[in-house]
């Protein structure tokens, strides 16, 4: 399934080659300071390394590379971010947690909780993005229909928009 987005897109080779080159040509904070440049470069590289693994791996393991490769990206986001100071760059823990776990209620009734500290709100602000409210839940439910890989397996009891997708003609 393609998406809109999906056809604006650079291929892939030419996203690795652009962030590649990034490491090369570092600026910024990350260019300014040594640690922060070497976080940069080194997050970089490991998250390419993670999403190019999670290609090939099976559905058990898949999530676990794109967490890394996601957490991986963040590092590199916050290091070289000229938004945060100091030790900000640096980042701890998730910044999300989760309540009612027991799938027998449904995962669509999972709750993410965004925190105030930890590495989503901290990429949030490098970005210079608003982080999402500490301690207000989301359903799983409200935001699995936001992937569009995810239409393809409903989850009973999602609500919320789904992704708009774009299913050429064959």
């Amino acid at each position: 399934m393609a998406t809109w987005r999906d056809l604006a897109m650079p291929s892939k080779r030419e996203v690795w080659r652009e962030l590649r080159g990034l490491r090369t040509g570092v600026a910024g904070p990350a260019r300014a300071t040594a640690e922060r440049r070497a976080v940069f470069v080194a997050a970089l590289e490991q998250a390419q390394q993670f999403t190019e693994a999670a290609e090939s791996a099976g559905p058990a393991t898949r999530p676990v590379q794109i967490f890394y490769a996601l957490s991986q990206f963040g590092r590199a986001i916050a290091a070289a971010s000229g938004l945060l100071g100091q030790d900000a760059w640096r980042l701890k823990g998730h910044g999300i947690g989760t309540r009612n776990l027991d799938a027998s209620q449904g995962l669509a009734l999972v709750e993410v909780i965004p925190t105030a500290k930890g590495s989503f709100p901290t990429v949030a602000r490098a970005i210079g993005a608003e982080p999402l409210g500490a301690h207000h839940p989301l359903m799983l439910g409200e935001l699995r229909p936001l992937i569009p890989e995810a239409q393809i397996v409903p989850l009973p009891g999602a609500s919320g928009l789904p992704a708009m997708h774009f299913a050429p003609e064959v």
